[in-house]
């Protein structure tokens, strides 16, 4: 990592470490998410399949695949909506996590699919994020690289800020 990186990635983190570790989360199941699936620390045996697989992914790029590699292994979900424009490695990584997972395109004007995936939620993507919180019944993690939405009819609309390191 560069300097600059190194001097972003820590004002990034000092910014929400009000965040960490699901403080604030009052959901018994929310909390659960962030406790067992965000910060788990523990070892997948399909993180050197995907590790083996992109050899030249950065520090920062492996952690958000093996990040989404656990959510799609924690969902389970039939369809996973993803921005058009997702790196190669993290859409690897979520199919791998769940092999009867489809990617498909985010599409504004349709029902949001159960789980919905965007990388960029502080650049090209951050007008789409913002309107998708607004849906009803979404369960929002914003962890600053990435963006998580699950769509749940029996939930309210709730929206999380996780420091994700």
């Amino acid at each position: 990592m560069s300097p600059a990186e190194i001097i972003k990635a820590i004002t990034v983190f000092l910014r929400r470490i009000r965040h960490c570790a699901g403080f604030g989360i009052q959901s018994p199941t929310d909390y659960a998410f962030v406790r067992e699936v965000i910060y788990e620390r523990g070892e997948y045996s399909l993180y050197s399949d995907l590790d083996r697989g992109f050899p030249q992914a950065g520090r920062m790029e492996r952690q958000l695949a093996h990040l989404l590699l656990r959510v799609s292994n924690y969902a389970q979900v039939s369809d996973i909506a993803i921005q058009d424009d997702m790196p190669e490695i993290l859409c690897h990584a979520l199919r791998l996590g769940c092999r009867k997972s489809r990617l498909v395109s985010y599409k504004r004007d349709e029902t949001p699919v159960s789980l919905t995936v965007f990388h960029d939620i502080r650049g090209r993507g951050k007008a789409e994020w913002n309107e998708l919180l607004l849906q009803p019944h979404i369960v929002a993690y914003d962890l600053h690289y990435i963006g998580l939405a699950f769509y749940d009819k029996k939930r309210y609309t709730e929206s999380y800020i996780i420091n994700f390191y």
